[in-house]
């Protein structure tokens, strides 16, 4: 079964794999870590770790983003019970949001969760402002029209609007 689940390519491998075992001593777990150690590389610790050390959050990441990716490289690393605080103190030390920053490093006892929903609820707020104010700044060239004046002053003129199906009273 294992044979046929690994297909064509890792069956011409097979035989390479497991030279050095017997055929009536092999095991379903002797086939599974030889194709195992075939396909994944080994990897560097230290190479490893200077990824996760250096990542910074990009500009258009999100600290969603941010974080998983931090996670993902932290499973290569072999940081062991110190991978969660390691993973919050690159987030505080290189979250783009600086209000976030310094609220986190004035807070006591902080664990990873409590500093990624701090960073998504800061990072969520500055959206919500940063949208607001743009609205607002359409809202206020929406408002902004051309002036329409008779020659002949105190006279009204009535014309019809442009943009709407009314007619409005100018002077």
């Amino acid at each position: 079964m294992f044979l046929y689940l690994i297909g064509k390519r890792g069956r011409e491998i097979y035989p390479t794999l497991l030279v050095r075992v017997a055929e009536e001593l092999r095991t379903v777990q002797h086939m599974h870590d030889a194709v195992a150690k075939y396909c994944i590389p080994t990897s560097n610790e230290t190479v490893e770790r200077y990824r996760f050390f250096t990542k910074n959050q990009d500009q258009t990441e999100s600290i969603e983003e941010y974080s998983t990716a931090l996670r993902g490289l932290a499973n290569t690393c072999n940081f062991g019970v110190l991978e969660d605080s390691l993973v919050r103190d690159r987030i505080v030390g290189r979250v783009r949001i600086q209000g976030t920053r310094e609220s986190l490093l004035k807070a006591t006892n902080v664990t990873l969760d409590t500093c990624l929903k701090l960073c998504q609820v800061t990072e969520f707020s500055q959206e919500a402002i940063r949208k607001f104010a743009h609205t607002s700044i359409q809202s206020v060239h929406a408002v902004k029209h051309k002036e329409v004046r008779d020659k002949s002053f105190g006279e009204r003129q009535k014309k019809r609007c442009k943009f709407c199906i009314q007619y409005s009273v100018l002077l």
